[in-house]
């Protein structure tokens, strides 16, 4: 019996320890997690804080805008002389412009002169739908424009001054333009005639429709002035004409840049109205000829 109850003494020494150590780690695990509770309790409060403080700011920063507004857009105060004078050239500009044509300097009436006088060729405009510029196109440098910015200085020297006749030539007795002009004494001089074809057409480098569609600027040089002050008269291959008709300010300089062929002396490429003539300088005569070449 005595026996019995050691061993009963012994075996509950032995479990005390391991029942309250469990009991222990439970106390312990709730005390842990009520402080992770307590800390991120203390997040929310100060991100709602922080979120208060931000909408509170940004309240103000609405209320101070319109302010701020306002004073940007505020006139600034000027002297009395400076409005004065700024008035007084207002009324002196609206005086000018209700003033009648007659009054206005003659330097200023342009009614003579075309709108299609002011375009201007752009080298940039010979590129293909790349951007790049074309085989064809090569030739269109700046020596090319160079030549046809010369083309129309030749035209804006018949351009009139105000009289008529300081722009036009005397007109030789008996000249009539139903007439051919007698030869010249230069062609007397001239050994021969170089050869001529007009096959030229079928070859497509000189396109000149095509190339005048996308490039039509080129093809307008402005008024035509007839130093004879005749109308216009479709003169054709074998015609000769007077040489104030084939003078250097009617010579096409770059023939290429209107897609045309490259002539060789004395031939000339000349612009007569919207015509292009191909015209002999020693003789006068007419060579070739491409009718409503211009526009």
């Amino acid at each position: 019996m005595r026996k019995v109850l050691i061993s009963l003494l012994l075996a509950t020494t032995i479990a005390t320890p391991a029942l309250a150590a469990p009991q222990d780690s439970g106390a312990g695990d709730r005390q842990e997690r009520s402080q992770a509770r307590q800390e991120r309790q203390a997040e929310r409060s100060q991100a709602r804080q922080d979120r208060a403080e931000a909408r509170q700011q940004a309240a103000q920063v609405r209320e101070d805008r319109p302010q701020v507004r306002q004073e940007r857009f505020e006139p600034r105060q000027e002297p009395a002389q400076v409005r004065d004078d700024r008035a007084q050239a207002r009324q002196q500009r609206f005086d000018v412009r209700q003033q009648p044509m007659d009054a206005a300097p003659q330097r200023m009436r342009r009614s003579d002169t075309p709108a299609r006088e002011v375009e201007r060729y752009d080298p940039r405009a010979n590129v293909n739908a790349r951007g790049r510029p074309t085989l064809d196109q090569r030739q269109d440098t700046n020596e090319n424009v160079a030549n046809w910015q010369r083309d129309r200085r030749n035209a804006d020297r018949q351009a009139p001054d105000g009289r008529w006749d300081r722009n036009r030539v005397r007109v030789p007795v008996g000249a009539r333009p139903d007439r051919p002009a007698p030869p010249p004494e230069t062609a007397y001089h001239q050994t021969r005639n170089p050869d001529w074809r007009t096959d030229w057409r079928r070859d497509h480098r000189y396109d000149w429709r095509n190339y005048r569609q996308q490039h039509r600027s080129i093809f307008r040089l402005g008024i035509y002035y007839d130093p004879f002050g005749w109308n216009y008269q479709r003169y054709g291959i074998g015609w000769r004409l007077w040489p104030s008709y084939y003078s250097s300010s009617y010579w096409l300089s770059d023939p290429y840049m209107y897609r045309l062929p490259y002539a060789p002396w004395p031939y000339k490429w000349v612009r007569y109205y919207d015509d292009a003539l191909l015209v002999n300088i020693y003789s006068g005569q007419v060579v070739d000829v491409m009718y409503d070449f211009f526009w």
